[in-house]
């Protein structure tokens, strides 16, 4: 950012919008084709590309899922995890996530770029032509709305065949007016973003239907994110912020006498403003939807105080560390990236079953889970996970200060 143009801004502004209209229904769909969630496809189209953006060179590269890594994800998870599983589902998923990265990482550490090499045009063209018609013949029975066991391809075609007679001519419909409206706008309209056009009237008609048949649409999940995507945004700013203090006021730590803890603490401070006007705007729109207040609001102050006392001392201790290691600022940016896989942000901890006790270790983990609870379901936070989670930060903020205090004499030597 630091050798960013501000000329930069308005084509990129642009170029971020067009790639987010297009991105982001085929991210939905490549879920689907992959059997998982259709939220999943959401993170794989937001979260490679703030890896990327961190760990990457190239700037106008584009990076998201693909179609033959949706068919191969599917075919690797149905072989260790039944579709009616949810919660093993995504376990699985997270694992082999984590497995395929660490095999990437090593592959790119050993230079085995060169293989790709040796692998011909006519291999790649049978191989994608290959994916396209197994993917087809996967998304056929979703369009005729029929159900059977799923198998292998050869298994699947005769079954589709034996199936036919049970087409749901509702979902038949729904399906053809679909592809209807597609082609209708790449054809007559065609800088309208179709798919993203197609989704978002999905999602209201369903909202409509559901409305109108007196039925509500569970939007407990939604919230839950909500609640704790605020303050999780609140401790990654914070982090970061706080870790660069120092050395970006490198000329008031060496020539102005104050004491040096104000650095890590404003920057923790100025994003507590942030978090506050979110947390205010969350607020409104949750009651706009009908949350309800509750006596476990009250532990919602508790909670926000002990993720900011371990921002401080987080915060203290980062800042402290980069003076003596520059590389410290990079570390916490990869870190902290790689740290939302492993917090139950965009999930609930629940889907770890019965090693949902290791997720709840990371100490901002019982207080986003809390947060969540209080707010949305009206229950007061784990109280045994709670005092451990407020221990952690306590602590966390008395050795944060004393590391700071310690180092202090040699900030200026140091800057």
């Amino acid at each position: 950012m630091r050798h960013y143009h501000r000329e930069w801004l308005r084509p990129d502004v642009i170029a971020g919008l067009t790639a987010a209209a297009v991105v982001i229904p085929k991210a939905l769909a490549y879920a689907t084709v992959a059997g998982v969630p259709v939220q999943v496809g959401l993170y794989t189209a937001f979260l490679p590309m703030v890896v990327y953006a961190l760990l990457g060179s190239s700037r106008p590269l584009s990076v998201s899922t693909t179609a033959t890594i949706a068919i191969l994800t599917g075919a690797a998870l149905v072989q260790v995890v039944p579709p009616a599983d949810a919660a093993a589902l995504q376990t699985a998923t997270a694992t082999l996530t984590v497995l395929v990265g660490a095999i990437l990482v090593l592959a790119a550490l050993l230079r085995f770029g060169f293989v790709a090499n040796f692998i011909s045009d006519p291999v790649l063209t049978g191989f994608k032509a290959g994916i396209a018609i197994v993917i087809v013949f996967d998304q056929i029975p979703k369009l005729l709305g029929i159900h059977f066991a799923k198998g292998s391809f050869l298994h699947n075609l005769p079954a589709i065949w034996t199936a036919l007679p049970q087409t749901s001519g509702t979902t038949l419909a729904v399906g053809a007016l679909t592809i209807g409206v597609l082609l209708t706008l790449e054809h007559f309209w065609p800088r309208v973003p179709a798919p993203l056009v197609v989704v978002a009237a999905g999602i209201a008609v369903q909202y409509g239907l559901g409305w109108y048949a007196g039925r509500r649409v569970d939007t407990r999940n939604l919230a839950a994110v909500a609640v704790k995507s605020v303050p999780w945004a609140f401790f990654v700013a914070s982090l970061r912020f706080a870790t660069n203090s120092l050395i970006a006021n490198r000329e008031l730590v060496t020539k102005v006498y104050l004491p040096r803890e104000v650095f890590p603490v404003a920057a923790v401070l100025s994003q507590l403003a942030d978090f506050g006007v979110a947390a205010a705007v969350l607020t409104l729109i949750l009651a706009l939807a009908g949350a309800g207040a509750s006596l476990a609001l009250l532990w919602v102050p508790l909670l926000v105080l002990g993720l900011v006392a371990l921002c401080l001392g987080l915060g203290m201790f980062l800042a402290a560390a980069a003076l003596f290691f520059r590389d410290v600022k990079y570390l916490v940016d990869v870190v902290i990236t790689f740290a939302i896989f492993f917090t139950p942000v965009f999930y609930p901890v629940e889907i770890f079953g019965r090693h949902a006790a290791a997720a709840l270790l990371n100490p901002v983990a019982p207080l986003l889970v809390g947060l969540a609870g209080a707010v949305v379901d009206r229950r007061p936070p784990d109280p045994a996970w709670t005092a451990y989670a407020l221990g952690v930060a306590a602590a966390c903020c008395a050795g944060g200060v004393l590391v700071f205090r310690r180092l202090e004499p040699w900030f200026a030597e140091r800057i």
